[in-house]
């Protein structure tokens, strides 16, 4: 009985504060997005948009449905998380090696020179990110709605300070993607930092065999959900940019 009750309450607790912090986070980047409208143009906006396909592909690949493999899976120990920690981080360096040297291609496809840069630099983020997937896991797994809610309302608050910052000062499309950045890397450290979810250092290969049928259904979801928003992002860049005579 009362572990059933602990459940309900963690539940109800879990309820309450995912939706109270879905409600700030919406507030917070109403008004973010307000002020940024006023600094940015909709090309500012495209040039980033533009990378968001590479991005997610290489975050859903990053990810590879380990985090929903550690919440489902029955029994998990810190073996499971340590291996996911270090694939992550070793697949995400190889993943942006490989789009660091693509960046040119990036760049000349999109006829954007100013894009090869741009490319290198938001890259990064899902290079930061891979540092708290783990974590991540551990506290959907334990219920941790609180936690990571303060997490997420923290991010947001601070990454969107810096983008408006930047923006204001002149920075255009690098401050709205340093703000993409900056989320990423106070969300993570609130993870690592506030929430203490060490790693061992010893690697554990065989822990990497998780069940394969959620990392792939995962992926495609992912997958589609990238697609689906490059075609809006370059529905925006194509309906801002002036055409060329």
């Amino acid at each position: 009985m009362s572990e059933n009750q602990s459940l309900k309450e963690k539940t109800a607790k879990g309820l309450f504060w995912g939706g109270f912090s879905n409600g700030i986070q919406q507030l917070l980047t109403l008004v973010f997005g307000i002020f940024l409208g006023r600094l940015l143009t909709p090309s500012d906006y495209g040039m980033v948009g533009m990378l968001s396909i590479f991005s997610l592909i290489a975050s859903s690949i990053q990810e590879s449905g380990f985090t929903a493999a550690l919440v489902t899976r029955k029994e998990v120990t810190h073996k499971d998380y340590n291996a996911v920690f270090w694939f992550n981080i070793s697949i995400s360096l190889c993943l942006y090696l490989v789009l660091f040297l693509c960046a040119p291609l990036i760049a000349d496809f999109y006829k954007t020179p100013e894009l090869k840069s741009l490319a290198r630099y938001a890259f990064t983020g899902f290079v930061i990110a891979s540092l708290g997937i783990s974590h991540s896991a551990y506290l959907q797994r334990n219920l941790m709605i609180k936690q990571r809610s303060l997490s997420m309302v923290i991010g947001v608050t601070i990454s969107g300070i810096a983008g408006v910052t930047l923006a204001y000062l002149g920075f255009s499309y690098w401050g709205y993607a340093t703000q993409g950045i900056v989320y990423v890397a106070v969300n993570t450290a609130c993870n690592l930092v506030l929430f203490k979810l060490a790693a061992y250092v010893r690697i554990q290969s065989r822990s990497y065999k998780t069940d394969v049928r959620i990392q792939w259904k995962t992926f495609n979801y992912q997958y589609l959900q990238s697609h689906q928003q490059q075609s809006v992002f370059r529905d925006t860049w194509v309906s801002s940019t002036p055409k060329r005579k």
